[in-house]
Parts: structure tokens; C-alpha cells; sequence
């Protein structure tokens, strides 16, 4: 049986997105409705046909960042979080081009399989690397920018007292510790490290590391490198 995935999901397909499309749908399908899983199989190539280098970062970040893993295949086959970011790609392209309704149901089997909350809306750029998607929430006006790092139940989201862009933005190489929660529509620098468990509530200025509940500003990070810095995995 795992021989015979592995064949229709990467020696079978013609390139790299149509991989992807096929794991993508076969994660989310019924394993008993075939038509649905056909039906996903071609939306998802369709949509990851324009993303592909942005998917290619995103699964050597897994490669490169995540220790358990060993090889791409593997990655590409089973990484849950890769899953989860390509899913919202795929939703995001459907939100993009006003197909609202496709978008949301994506959003929302991804996280019923995945345990992953990402807005069809939000924004994320190549190289992102989510640790584990249980818990993970991105709210509608996130951006999330290049090689981010994300780890487990981590929130971007609003403070529940502003109307329109009430969400992060988060800047390139930033990493984001367990449990780190960002509200309200505040800016994280590039380079910026929130410590895990951290309640961030303030914007961030590149290269600080910031720690606590409510998170403050424990130094720049070039600064306190040689410290015991709070873990992102604490």
C-alpha cells in the first residue's frame, strides 16, 4: 500500500505542483469518494501551477529547518504543516480570484484534517516553514513574510477591539516561538525572535528578541546571542 502511494504521488506525475496537487488531495479526500478526490486533484494543480516556487522554498525550509526530517520525499509526503501552507496557498488563489465559497470549505477541511486555522486571505511568503499546523491560527489580514519560522499554537490575530486590518505583519526571517501569541495590527521586524509562550501586543523592531506575558524587549539579539535566550520550543 505505501509502495503503491508513493508511486501515484511521485513517480506518476508529470511535475513538481502536479506532486504536490496529489498529496494535497489525497490528504483532504474522502479515501471512498474518488470524484471528490479528482475533482481536488485538479483545482489544487491548477492553483500550485502559479505558487511553485514559493512551494519549493517552503519544503526545502522543512528540509533545512526541521531536524526530524531527512529527506524532501519525506517532507513533501507527510510534513503536516507543508500540507497545511500549501492548502492555504490553494485557498488564497481561489480567495484572489473572488471564488470565496472554494476558498473557505479548502480553509476549513484543512483544519478539520490538520488542525490548522489559516485565512484563505492571509498573506505568506516563500520559504515559510510551520513547524506542526495543530493550533496554529493566521488571521484575514496576516502577512506573513519570507522564511518565517512558526512553531506549534501559534496566534496571529486581533485584539477583538478594531474593525478592518486588525492583524500582524510579520517581517522576513522572523521566528516564532510555541504558544506565541500576536495581536492587533502591529508590525514584527525583520530578523525579530518571539520567545515561546510570549504575548506580543506592541511592534516589534527588527533583530529584538522579546520574551513574556506581556512580551518585552529582552535585547537585540546580535546583543544577547551569547546569553541563554529563551527557547522557541520552551
Amino acid at each position: 500500500m505505501l509502495s503503491s502511494f508513493i508511486n501515484a504521488a511521485v513517480c506518476s506525475q508529470r511535475s513538481f505542483s502536479d506532486a504536490v496537487a496529489f498529496v494535497l488531495a489525497h490528504r483532504l479526500a474522502d479515501a471512498n469518494e474518488e470524484d471528490e478526490m479528482t475533482t481536488m486533484y485538479a483545482m489544487f494543480r491548477d492553483a500550485l501551477s502559479g505558487t511553485r516556487a514559493s512551494t519549493l522554498a517552503d519544503l526545502l525550509a522543512v528540509r533545512t529547518r526541521d531536524e526530524a526530517c531527512t529527506s524532501l520525499a519525506g517532507a513533501l509526503l507527510y510534513h503536516g504543516g507543508f500540507h497545511s501552507l500549501q492548502l492555504q496557498r490553494v485557498a488564497h488563489a481561489a480567495w484572489q480570484a473572488g471564488q470565496k465559497t472554494s476558498a473557505l470549505r479548502i480553509s476549513s477541511l484543512t483544519s478539520r484534517a490538520l488542525g490548522a486555522d489559516l485565512h484563505p486571505a492571509a498573506r505568506f511568503g516563500r520559504g515559510v516553514f510551520l513547524a506542526h499546523p495543530i493550533g496554529v491560527v493566521v488571521g484575514e489580514e496576516a502577512v506573513v513574510g519570507d522564511h518565517v519560522t512558526i512553531m506549534q499554537h501559534v496566534t496571529l490575530g486581533g485584539t477583538g477591539n478594531n474593525r478592518g486590518d486588525r492583524h500582524p505583519k510579520i517581517g522576513d526571517y522572523v521566528q516564532i516561538g510555541v504558544k506565541a501569541t500576536i495581536l492587533g495590527n502591529i508590525q514584527v521586524g525583520r530578523r525579530a525572535r518571539v520567545a515561546a509562550g510570549s504575548m506580543v501586543l506592541k511592534p516589534v523592531e527588527e533583530d529584538m528578541l522579546v520574551a513574556g506575558n506581556p512580551a518585552k524587549v529582552i535585547g537585540k539579539l546580535v546583543d544577547v546571542a551569547h546569553q541563554k535566550t529563551p527557547d522557541l520550543a520552551a
